[in-house]
């Protein structure tokens, strides 16, 4: 029976666990921030379970690897990763997993949300209603427009094929080695990321969907801004760091950009009462894009096996390399 820690501050994330893995493997839970407690905590895990919704960049590092001397694995329950530090986990050899095609099709829904969202004028509806006044938005339809998906991984390549059945003409941003998932995806064309500008010109909607990395950290800036046009909406569905904050705010207040929607903060739980969320023209969830019970129950799964495989000695699956 595995020592497994989980490291996490989801309370749905924490229920799925308990009901999966107690009973069946020794579970402790921390839910905090303080790094003295998660140390204790860690002490006797083999398998640390994580989520990194409200907790810091590489919150999991070397000097709590070092505080569980039995650990071999470390297993984000998601997709992404930047809450551990992936080279020190394998400098200590020490395994990294995540589910990396989990969650495709529950984070896509959410990007058409918040499409939707915006399309429909649901903020401004909503606060009419609270105030039990008539709203009259002038609203878009979603048919026909341009769609331009930056990132086609999992979930943009989950994405692109609803907005094609939108009817929407569809173009993408990624390498060209992704140009056979285009065409399964029916994307009318692959820009490759250079020609980022290109893509973003003339589309309506932009939705972010690449992994949060060094090379994507704030690639939506003023230039990028300017490319698209103050009639484009943009909708992040990655990470909050992917759009630097200053410029987004920046064209939301001058009307450089018609809306912006978004599951991702910069700091996250949000602060709603930080004037950009107060804007008609903003649509924010609280970062529920993977919360369905499909996800939650399908993570589960894969996670309960990867442990089970760790106690026969068996190598993981979905492992993580130092590259990504």
């Amino acid at each position: 029976m595995a020592n497994v820690g989980v490291v996490c501050r989801a309370a749905h994330v924490n229920e799925a666990l308990k009901a999966g893995l107690t009973g069946q493997h020794a579970v402790t839970f921390f839910d905090g921030t303080a790094k003295p407690r998660l140390h204790e905590m860690l002490g006797p895990s083999e398998v640390v379970i994580c989520s990194g919704l409200g907790l810091p960049p590489n919150f999991i590092d070397g000097e709590a690897m070092d505080a569980a001397p039995s650990l071999r694995l470390i297993q984000q329950f998601g997709v992404g990763k930047e809450v551990m530090d992936v080279e020190a986990a394998h400098r200590r050899g020490i395994w990294v997993a995540t589910l990396p095609q989990a969650n495709s099709v529950a984070v896509a829904e959410i990007g058409l949300f918040l499409i939707f969202g915006l399309a429909k004028q649901a903020t401004m509806t909503w606060r009419a209603l609270c105030e039990r006044s008539i709203a009259t938005p002038l609203c878009d339809e979603v048919f026909g427009k341009r769609y331009c998906v930056v990132g086609l991984g999992n979930v943009g390549m989950a994405l692109a094929v609803r907005l094609r059945a939108l009817g929407g003409d569809v173009v993408a941003v990624d390498y060209p080695s992704r140009t056979g998932a285009a065409k399964s995806a029916s994307v009318s064309r692959l820009y490759p990321p250079e020609d980022l500008h290109a893509a973003l010109r003339g589309s309506d909607y932009v939705v972010l969907c690449v992994p949060w990395t060094e090379a994507t950290h704030d690639l939506i800036g003023e230039a990028e801004i300017r490319a698209m046009g103050p009639a484009a909406r943009l909708i992040n569905i990655a990470r909050g760091g992917i759009v630097r904050r200053e410029a987004l705010e920046a064209a939301i207040f001058s009307g450089a950009l018609s809306g912006y929607g978004t599951d991702v903060g910069w700091d996250e739980p949000i602060n709603m009462d930080e004037p950009l969320w107060q804007r008609d023209n903003v649509v924010v969830t609280p970062h529920i894009g993977a919360t369905t019970r499909e996800t939650i129950d399908l993570n589960l799964r894969l996670v309960t096996a990867n442990v089970r495989r760790v106690e026969d000695g068996l190598e993981p699956l979905f492992l993580v390399s130092d590259s990504g």
